[in-house]
């Protein structure tokens, strides 16, 4: 037991490895501090990142975007709905679960690490007490257990069980796609287990047990022989029932002689449970009420000077001989061992000794101050049964809407915007995926200040209206969501095709980021390096321009090569600020203080031919974005951007053509043999 952050353990696992895929499931979940302090975790390290929250943002974003890795979260539903103030601001798929009188509790990670020189590939998996939320990674007392998964070298029951759990999300899941999930299902699928591989006793979300039976199956199987086990409870919770009775099932079940259970205490020392338990506990047999060992709060960093809320949930049985440790999501409430999605781990320690110490019988508590477990009570829940269960989503690259709602059932959807007026209206959702083909562009207008939108219609069954409530739209295709986004010159976008290494692209990106709060008058006491707007006789040779179209064309092959569509797509019609939209905008901005014809003219024949590529001409958008670049070029072979010697509009028109077709065709520098014997001689 000591005070290490869940962040720092994670960072410690991780080690040089490249993440590839991350699910997390949770209760409670922040998407602001899951994208600023978890996901930079994941990525490689390769700029620092801002202390600027809309910095860092725009640069998560965008080094999320170029490291291809993929994470899913899955969070209690009725909970989000009640809680939610943030929504997404990046792309990562989100999954609402809604388990009706039961709380989606589980707490677990499941990380893929591609192998490297000297490791192999591996799935790390973790079960604990923490949400992903701030207080959960950082401020609470919180346990947490991680296991590595290894073809070759795991158990090939917890492999099974780990294929169930993934199996499990796969079907809550609120919107298809081939994302993280299918990434630790092939390697799980692959995964080979090892006959002499240490036993892993592990409870997931998709096990069809209760935890008391999971447990039992455990004891009856490796425990059975051992006897004389002390138990020690560290819950953040309690039933609400003061007359609650489930520790006698320890009793019954595992040949447990006595209890303690930690008092959770806030920094006043009041006792946060009713007082009737904390009575009905005091005097019932075999079992007390206890505190920390001082030395271990003292580890826990539990000072004078430091409160540090207890959400930890342990269930430690020792004797002496040895002692195990059920670590997960389990509070000590029947809901949570009968009816809840829950996830935890079984392990043996290495020291057989108490982590608690019991209350002596002067220490009498007069203040209490019971503290609700939101997972097991069922109030949130049935509140949210009244709504219906709807899963929408928005992809921004084919400007597609789509949704679903349960099996067997039928509602019509209206969506409004923050004034009130209806941007989608009467959409009607069935248990299977329903497209929207109404026009979207007031969608889009909302969808700007965020994924939380507000619905409201009626039960097709019915006829009966539900309640006006908010829901999380799923936003995919973000490489092709206009956002604020800082400007790069011409020059700059230029110097990125041409091989600008990843290191110094994101330090570009981050100025310009930088540069627009400043100038925008939002910026602070931020400054930024005036000597990053780009080269001022960078066009004062055309070869510039040929050579970086030279090497990102090869860029573009091998993103092609390795599949790597989001690139392909962010790159050809996207909206970021290094696409070949944002330079068609610079390059034809004749408003601009730069702007020279003749270089807009070579940069517009250069991107229409890699939209004529067979290459990429078949990939969305790239048709719609080619009749585009042929109208402005038509545009500026009409107007006076570009003079000729002679104005003759028969011998422009032919100049133009023969430019056009000569500029299309391939050269290849030949030697002829008099100059090869000229030189030998």
């Amino acid at each position: 037991m000591d005070k290490i952050v869940i962040s720092d353990q994670l960072t410690q696992l991780i080690g040089d490895q490249r993440v590839v895929a991350g699910v997390f499931t949770t209760f409670n979940f922040e998407p602001d501090f899951f994208e600023l302090d978890v996901i930079p975790l994941l990525l490689p390290k390769r700029v620092p990142f801002s202390s600027d929250d809309r910095v860092k943002t725009f640069q998560v974003r965008e080094a999320l975007r170029e490291s291809g890795l993929q994470l899913e979260v899955f969070y209690d539903l009725p909970i989000f709905r009640q809680s939610a103030e943030r929504s997404p601001e990046m792309e990562y798929l989100c999954h609402g679960v809604n388990s009706g009188n039961s709380a989606f509790h589980a707490k677990s990670i499941y990380l893929l690490l591609d192998e490297c020189e000297d490791k192999p590939q591996r799935l790390l998996v973790a079960a604990g007490s923490n949400n992903l939320t701030r207080a959960g990674w950082w401020e609470n007392i919180e346990a947490q257990h991680w296991e590595e998964i290894i073809s070759g070298e795991t158990s090939q029951i917890f492999i099974d069980g780990l294929r169930q759990d993934i199996d499990w999300l796969v079907e809550k899941r609120s919107l298809d796609a081939d994302f993280a999930l299918e990434k630790i299902r092939v390697f799980l699928a692959e995964c080979r287990g090892a006959i002499a591989a240490e036993p892993v006793y592990y409870y997931g979300p998709g096990s069809i047990q209760d935890v008391f039976s999971f447990l039992d199956g455990v004891w009856g199987n490796s425990l059975e022989n051992d006897q004389n086990w002390t138990l020690e409870i560290i819950s953040p919770f309690f039933s609400e029932d003061p007359n609650n009775t489930l520790h006698k099932r320890f009793f019954e079940l595992f040949d447990v002689e006595s209890i303690r259970m930690l008092l959770p205490l806030d920094q006043a020392g009041t006792a946060l449970c009713c007082q009737e338990y904390y009575l009905n506990i005091d005097k019932s047999d075999n079992i007390c009420w206890a505190r920390w060992r001082s030395d271990i709060g003292k580890a826990l960093g539990m000072t004078s000077e430091l409160f540090r809320r207890v959400h930890a949930k342990i269930y430690h049985f020792y004797n002496g001989r040895q002692a195990w440790a059920f670590v997960g999501s389990v509070n000590f409430s029947h809901k949570a061992f009968r009816d809840n999605v829950e996830a935890g781990f079984l392990v043996r320690l290495d020291k057989v000794e108490p982590l608690l110490e019991s209350l002596a019988e002067h220490e009498i508590v007069e203040k209490f101050d019971p503290t609700t477990d939101s997972s097991a009570t069922v109030a949130g829940h049935l509140e949210s049964e009244c709504l219906p269960e709807l899963h929408l989503s928005y992809d921004w690259l084919n400007r597609q809407l789509k949704g679903r709602t349960t099996q067997n059932q039928q509602y019509e959807v209206n969506i409004k915007n923050a004034e009130g007026q209806t941007v989608i209206s009467a959409w009607l959702l069935t248990g299977a995926e329903c497209f929207c083909g109404q026009p979207v562009e007031a969608l889009e207008d909302l969808l700007h200040q965020g994924s939380l939108v507000t619905v409201c219609g009626k039960n097709m069954a019915t006829g009966e209206a539900y309640a006006e409530h908010k829901v999380l739209l799923q936003q995919t295709g973000w490489t092709h969501k206009p956002i604020d986004l800082p400007s790069l010159s011409p020059e700059q976008i230029l110097e990125i095709y041409a091989g600008m290494s990843e290191e110094r692209r994101q330090l570009l990106l981050m100025n310009a980021k930088v540069q627009l709060l400043v100038l925008s008058n939002r910026g602070g006491e931020m400054t930024f390096d005036q000597a990053e707007t780009g080269h001022t006789q960078f066009f004062c040779e055309y070869a510039e321009i040929f050579h970086a179209f030279r090497m990102f064309r090869q860029r573009l092959q091998t993103a092609l090569e390795k599949q790597d569509e989001v690139q392909l797509d962010y790159y050809l019609t996207g909206a970021g600020m290094d696409s070949l939209p944002a330079l068609l905008e610079r390059a034809c901005d004749t408003a601009g203080e730069n702007y020279n014809g003749v270089t807009a003219y070579l940069l517009i024949l250069s991107i229409r031919d890699l939209y004529r590529d067979g290459c990429f001409s078949e990939r969305g958008n790239v048709a719609a974005q080619l009749v585009y670049v042929e109208v402005l070029l038509t545009e500026l072979k009409a107007g006076p951007a570009i003079r000729l010697e002679q104005e003759d509009p028969d011998k422009r028109t032919r100049f133009f053509a023969w430019f056009e077709d000569q500029f299309s065709k391939e050269y290849v520098a030949m030697t002829s043999v008099a100059e090869v014997i000229d030189e030998a001689s």
